[in-house]
């Protein structure tokens, strides 16, 4: 299992796998195949003697050795679980394209439920946050009423790091998400000004272009944080806990996981493959 709590279960017997892709024939879900130079969606027609029937020969893919003799992946979703497979092209005379299962590598994809998901470096979660007077109007999406001089000069700051350096991150990335707060990253200067149990009335969250709006937080804690890659600590990782029980940071990427197939799902697999050779 992995830091997403995500859990890879081998899909035992035949039949078992038959049915699971009969039912993808019927509900006429779309699956994702990708590998070595090529990625697209597409329609299963049917499924027998072990073989993927694909609806249509995806535009410039052509009958080459590469493709008939490396392996590929595929991938879809079907209610609360997500599926992969593996397996090789074949083609007919005809241009009809297959994909051929390699042995029992069929895999399910299980998820823990966790009162904790962390989501740095994999997921690349971000949040908006800011600090404004009423005059200025909601810029951003964090405010504080009657700002103090060092307020002023902190939302300056953040401001900086909303608008962001070239070639670094425009916002604020997310470390963790719990059930009742997040944790985030943030630069020292930034971390160094906020208050143990400074109010943050207004937060978003997003994630694939999915947006998560939270109201009433509080950081409860600053602690140092170290890039265990690049030995840098120049940042401060900020925990923040919701005073409403409305927000369940969990629950909403769990929800997102039931929603279409991500690369950071697709890069999850290909580690835990390799893993096996």
């Amino acid at each position: 299992m992995d830091e997403s709590g995500k859990k890879f279960v081998r899909i035992e017997g035949e039949q078992r796998v038959l049915e699971r892709l009969n039912g993808l024939v019927s509900s006429g879900e779309d699956v994702l195949f990708w590998g070595r130079g090529i990625r697209f969606e597409s329609k299963i027609l049917d499924v027998a003697d072990g073989r993927l029937h694909i609806k249509g020969l995806p535009f410039g893919m052509l009958d080459s050795e590469v493709l008939t003799t490396d392996s590929y992946y595929f991938t879809f979703k079907s209610g609360s679980f997500q599926y992969f497979g593996k397996g090789n092209f074949e083609f007919q005379a005809d241009k009809e394209l297959f994909l051929k299962l390699k042995g029992d590598e069929f895999y399910r994809v299980e998820k823990r439920r966790s009162d904790r998901m962390i989501v740095f470096p994999h997921m690349n979660v971000m949040v908006d946050m800011g600090i404004f007077s009423e005059d200025e109007g909601p810029e951003n999406v964090l405010s504080f009423s009657r700002p103090t001089a060092e307020e002023v000069q902190t939302f300056e700051d953040v401001k900086g790091q909303l608008r962001g350096k070239r070639g670094e991150s425009p916002r604020p990335r997310v470390f963790d998400v719990s059930s009742t707060g997040i944790s985030i990253l943030v630069a020292r200067r930034i971390g160094d000004r906020l208050a143990d149990d400074q109010v943050l009335p207004h937060l978003v969250m997003t994630y694939n272009d999915r947006v998560l709006k939270m109201e009433s937080a509080r950081v409860v804690y600053k602690v140092p944080f170290i890039d265990r890659a690049s030995r840098a600590n120049d940042k401060i990782k900020l925990g923040i806990e919701f005073e409403k029980s409305d927000y369940d940071p969990c629950a909403w990427m769990e929800e997102h996981d039931r929603g279409k197939i991500t690369d950071d799902e697709i890069e999850q697999f290909e580690v835990f493959d390799k893993g096996l050779e």
